[in-house]
């Protein structure tokens, strides 16, 4: 699993963008709203050029987890979960 963003802790926000070796972002994301019913984007999020410089336009962007204010602890356990199955499989 590849996390994109900076480094430093302090530079961080509410929004994580991802991609998991082995299925394209929008697998993932299927998967994730299909099996979890988990809904999150996949693709290039209206940003081509950023994805340019990540080296993820080509494969169809990243994978974005938009947690918010209102999102609850259980629901974020729900997304690790999965997750963690689709790197296990």
């Amino acid at each position: 699993m590849t996390i994109y963003g900076p480094s430093a802790t302090d530079r961080r926000h509410g929004v994580v963008s991802f991609n998991i070796e082995g299925y394209s972002p929008q697998e993932v994301s299927a998967y994730l709203d299909t099996e979890w019913g988990i809904a999150i984007r996949a693709g290039l999020h209206c940003a081509p050029a950023a994805h340019r410089a990540l080296g993820t336009l080509d494969s169809g962007g990243t994978v974005r987890a938009s947690p918010g204010p209102f999102s609850k602890e259980d629901e974020m356990g729900k997304l690790i979960e999965a997750i963690e199955r689709l790197l296990n499989a």
